[in-house]
């Protein structure tokens, strides 16, 4: 597909924030600094793919990119939740798996959550409230009477597999990319969590599904993934992330 001027598809990769992709591919294309570069929806830092970024008159257009459908292919670690509802957080609580994971279960779970829907804000999120934002609120002294939430809606969700993994070898990935990120997100403090709480679990196995989502602009996968482990009965967070398509722009 042939790119309309003022349109950039680039890839951030896991451990990046979105302003450093951005900035990284303005240096690699040579693109001067008087020229603005906006992205239209925001990645985790610890999710991957697809970036939109704009340039030239598309800047002012944003909101309508903003607003596209989205398509993740994600994975759901059962067994293990933390404070963001991703790997990198601290561990609130974990549960050793005394059953076997069925994808026959996962699968009609999936189906349930085809539709509209309300979704929290996960309170590690830069959504704002009376101006301040949420992750704010989560790491300061700051008090909030309610979480905010939004609708959204899920047009397809599927089961891609499933696979199991041992705790000692979650516990060594997690600290690996936990080290990628560059700034203050608590990383010291995350894999001490995570090293504490898989202590005695190394050679337990936990359940990995992946699976593909498409959503509406706004959904928050790490809330999806905390929710169908929810109607499982046990602990889950989005173990992987990669965003693969943005309304028809795709990598």
């Amino acid at each position: 597909m042939e790119l309309k001027k003022g349109i950039h598809l680039i890839y951030k990769n896991e451990g990046e924030t979105p302003l450093f992709a951005m900035e990284e591919y303005r240096k690699e294309k040579g693109i001067p600094k008087e020229i603005s570069l906006t992205y239209a929806g925001r990645l985790d830092p610890m999710a991957k793919g697809l970036l939109l970024v704009l340039s030239e008159d598309e800047v002012f257009n944003k909101e309508k990119y903003t607003n596209l459908k989205k398509i993740y292919k994600f994975q759901i670690l059962f067994g293990v939740s933390t404070d963001t509802g991703d790997v990198l957080g601290i561990v609130t609580s974990n549960k050793k798996q005394e059953t076997k994971i069925q994808n026959t279960e996962i699968q009609k779970i999936l189906k349930s959550f085809v539709g509209k829907q309300e979704q929290n804000y996960p309170m590690y999120s830069s959504k704002t409230v009376n101006g301040i934002p949420l992750w704010q609120y989560a790491r300061g002294d700051l008090k909030l009477e309610e979480i905010p939430k939004h609708e959204i809606e899920i047009f397809d969700l599927k089961l891609e597999g499933l696979e199991i993994k041992k705790g000692k070898e979650i516990l060594n990935e997690v600290e690996n990319r936990t080290q990628k990120l560059s700034g203050d997100f608590r990383q010291e403090e995350i894999i001490n969590s995570w090293k504490e709480s898989l202590e005695n679990l190394k050679e337990e196995e936990f359940f990995i599904a992946t699976c593909i989502a498409e959503v509406s602009s706004g959904t928050y996968i790490r809330v999806l993934s905390e929710s169908i482990g929810e109607k499982l009965n046990t602990p889950s967070l989005a173990y992987n992330i990669e965003r693969i398509q943005i309304g028809e722009y795709k990598l």
